[in-house]
């Protein structure tokens, strides 16, 4: 398995996995990780590392996270093609209200 440096860091890259189905299937919104960059969140997310997938999670978002109280994050949108995760817009299904799925 890769190991991933620790490096100082002002911006976290999260990574949340998202589904709209029924509660049986598990929680609909789900933080799977962080990481220190960009670049590093994407390779996890396109390669379905440790099946973030889960045969549910239609959805995937990485989102930039800057240090602070309530802070502005940008947000990288995946879809599920029904072998990986590829970039995509904000899903019309998913309120667009939302600021931050991984911290609240």
């Amino acid at each position: 398995m890769r190991v991933f440096p620790a490096a100082p860091m002002d911006t976290i890259f999260t990574v949340t996995t998202l589904h709209m189905r029924e509660p049986r299937f598990g929680p609909p919104i789900r933080t799977v990780g962080w990481f220190p960059d960009l670049a590093t969140a994407t390779e996890i997310v396109e390669g379905n590392y440790g099946d973030i997938h889960e045969t549910v999670y239609r959805y995937a978002v990485i989102e930039e996270v800057p240090r602070g109280l309530y802070p502005a994050v940008k947000k990288h949108w995946f879809e599920w093609n029904g072998e990986k995760y590829q970039p995509c817009s904000h899903p019309a299904e998913i309120e667009v209200t939302t600021c931050a799925y991984s911290m609240g």
